[in-house]
């Protein structure tokens, strides 16, 4: 196997297969700690420029904002929810008495199917016996 020797230090090819891993270890993580710090910088350069004051003062007047909005929006909301029951009432006594309408009138109509009945059965009995009185009548000469 290959041997490399640098300053009376003798390496042989089992010791550089574990050296070369961890060489390009050490390298890769000194790049990306450069990396992080370098963005890290970025970052605070960027935070800086935003001024922080006033997003401070811009969500203060958000919140006011909002503030005003629900206390004027409250009372409209207490009126709308209060007209919504009061429709909801008045639709629930409108179906009640709908409901008691047709009632009525299908009761009625019933009643009056009833007394059409009867009186085409007394119809027919009238006109049966008529025809039976008529067909009996030993002056009528049928055959």
């Amino acid at each position: 196997m290959a041997e490399i020797e640098y300053k009376g230090i003798k390496m042989n090819g089992s010791k550089l297969m574990i050296a070369l891993p961890l060489l390009g270890s050490l390298i890769g993580g000194l790049w990306g700690g450069f990396e992080l710090y370098n963005r890290l910088l970025i970052a605070e350069q960027k935070l800086a420029k935003l001024r922080p004051e006033m997003i401070q003062a811009e969500m203060e007047k958000l919140v006011a904002l909002t503030d005003v909005i629900k206390d004027n929006l409250s009372a409209e909301i207490t009126e709308a929810s209060r007209l919504a029951r009061k429709v909801e009432s008045d639709s629930a006594i409108t179906q009640r008495e709908v409901r008691n309408d047709v009632y009525a009138m299908e009761k009625e109509m019933q009643g009056r199917f009833r007394d059409m009945d009867k009186d085409i059965r007394n119809t027919r009995t009238d006109l049966e016996n008529r025809m039976k009185e008529i067909l009996e009548n030993p002056l009528n000469d049928i055959e």
